[in-house]
């Protein structure tokens, strides 16, 4: 468009000054996309991706008084493909970028830069855009024999061996090895929480951040579909932990390891064995000692019983408490060793024991059991002599009787 010059009084007086002017027609339809929509004036500054997924970045002309408040990214990409710059064919309105995530590794997280264009009120300001893809599930492969599909590289591989004791979280209820002995290997398997793979309820700690001195990791493996580790008790009497945390629900649980003690129990005195003897009488003479032992390997899941309660122990009347833990034992046994009082009558105390939880309950069973604990007033010739009870559970009552007369007389 030419216009004549003007004079001082605004008159055009010749056609030397030429304006052009654009005109621009904005479309009236909406913009479609592929994939996942990053829209940028919406504040939009992420997306996560499957392998092979899409996503369209879009930003609009009118976003500003003088045009799109974004310059178009400028990055070299490692996780995704540029497919298209102007997807949807857009020639003015919006700017639409077309990408398709690779599939190439497991899983891929860059960020890339984008700058607010000379139209925005914070022209040149850069803003983080962060691009996450993890690898696509798999489709089903069936592996040859003694080969699992590993899901995360769709292919198969020969099938982790487990060692010693398997303990599949699947199935098992407990978190706790037991019966380990110096030597013994457990296996600890779990499944994915998927049936796609790669996923787990629980955080796996890398060996560098679990401290063991019971057991040691001998191997650790994951399919994808189930992982596990191997682990060999080497330190005997012995306790490890590891603390792990859920992923979903953010509940922490620990995984125990109980090395057991590898020589027989000290006893002291006469020996009476919650779980293995039938009769519940224990006969002492005066300040004669005996041992109470339970052990931990009376069940799947650890002791039958209860300890008593300081209060209960206290309570009693013909005996005193001399250890609670003879031997110093942290796993496999507890025992107590008791001293009978020099009494002047014959003594008789009696206690409760209840079963523990992990007691399977049986129909001829009784969850409570009652100890009884005779001292005469015969002293002991050599308190701390090891000896067992003489009186057996089947024994008849006249039996009994006898014994025990035998027991006063001593």
């Amino acid at each position: 468009m030419a216009r004549s010059g003007m004079a001082e009084d605004g008159i055009a007086v010749d056609a030397t000054k030429t304006v052009d002017f654009t005109i621009v027609v904005w479309p009236t339809r909406l913009p479609t996309h592929l994939g996942q929509l990053a829209d940028l004036d919406a504040g939009t500054v992420s997306v996560d991706l499957i392998g092979q997924g899409q996503f369209t970045i879009r930003f609009a002309e009118s976003a500003t008084a003088t045009g799109s408040a974004w310059d178009a990214p400028k990055d070299v990409f490692e996780c995704v493909t540029l497919d298209n710059v102007n997807y949807d064919d857009f020639v003015t309105g919006y700017t639409q970028i077309l990408f398709t995530a690779k599939d190439d590794k497991l899983t891929c997280t860059e960020t890339i830069k984008l700058v607010k264009s000379e139209n925005a009120a914070d022209a040149g300001t850069e803003v983080e855009f962060t691009i996450k893809v993890d690898k696509k599930v798999c489709e089903i492969v069936v592996c040859p024999t003694g080969e699992v599909q590993d899901a995360y590289m769709c292919g198969c591989m020969e099938e982790p061996a487990s060692q010693g004791v398997l303990m599949d979280f699947d199935t098992a209820t407990s978190r706790t090895a037991r019966f380990v002995n110096p030597g013994d290997f457990v296996t600890m398997r779990e499944n994915s929480l998927t049936t796609e793979g790669r996923t787990y309820n629980y955080e796996q700690k890398a060996v560098a951040d679990v401290t063991l001195n019971c057991v040691k990791e001998i191997s650790r493996t994951d399919t994808g579909y189930w992982r596990q580790v191997i682990y060999e008790g080497v330190t005997e009497n012995c306790i490890d932990t590891i603390s792990r945390t859920n992923l979903v629900s953010s509940v922490a649980e620990e995984l125990e390891f109980r090395v057991y003690p590898q020589e027989d129990p000290l006893i002291l005195g006469t020996y009476f064995d919650m779980d293995y003897n039938p009769n519940r009488e224990i006969s002492v003479a005066s300040e004669g000692y005996f041992t109470i032992r339970v052990n931990e390997g009376a069940t799947a899941n650890g002791y039958a019983w209860d300890t008593p309660t300081e209060d209960t122990l206290a309570a009693l009347e013909c005996v005193d408490v001399q250890d609670s833990n003879y031997g110093d034992y942290k796993t496999g046994y507890i025992q107590y060793v008791f001293k009978a009082k020099n009494v002047d009558a014959y003594c008789v105390d009696t206690f409760e024991v209840t079963r523990s939880s992990a007691w399977t309950p049986c129909e001829d069973c009784a969850s409570v059991d009652t100890i009884t604990i005779s001292v005469s007033t015969v002293v002991a010739a050599d308190p701390t002599s090891t000896s067992t009870s003489i009186i057996n559970d089947d024994d008849s009552a006249e039996v009994v009787a006898a014994k025990e007369n035998c027991l006063a007389d001593d």
